[in-house]
């Protein structure tokens, strides 16, 4: 593996999620191609979603994509409060890094929404 880094990800990086999830999922557990391409364009459209790419160099061998909820789902909660995974998925020669998406994912949150 080259270097591993963390960065958010956008709508421009679905094919690479979808490959990876391919790679990583069942084909009766995967997701449609839509369901995925809306979290992704969701990250771009809206605060409330934190969805993160771990790439080796330039290439994504792993993912988190999450929201948090609005307010919306738990009345009187700030956004922040709630937390829902989606999905998580790093191919298997780069699971070593799943702590590095981890504390970077909680580093995000915390900062984001310090509550």
């Amino acid at each position: 593996m080259g270097h591993a880094q963390v960065r958010r990800l956008s709508a421009r990086d679905c094919a690479a999620v979808v490959a990876v999830e391919r790679q990583s999922y069942d084909q009766r557990t995967q997701e449609p191609v839509e369901i995925i391409e809306a979290r992704l364009r969701f990250e771009d459209e809206h605060y409330s979603s934190l969805n993160l790419g771990l790439f080796d160099d330039d290439r994504l061998v792993g993912y988190i994509l999450a929201h948090l909820d609005d307010g919306a789902e738990f009345p009187g909660q700030a956004i922040g409060d709630n937390v829902y995974v989606a999905d998580l998925a790093i191919l298997p020669r780069h699971r070593r890094h799943l702590v590095k998406l981890l504390a970077t994912f909680l580093r995000e949150l915390r900062l984001e929404y310090p509550g």
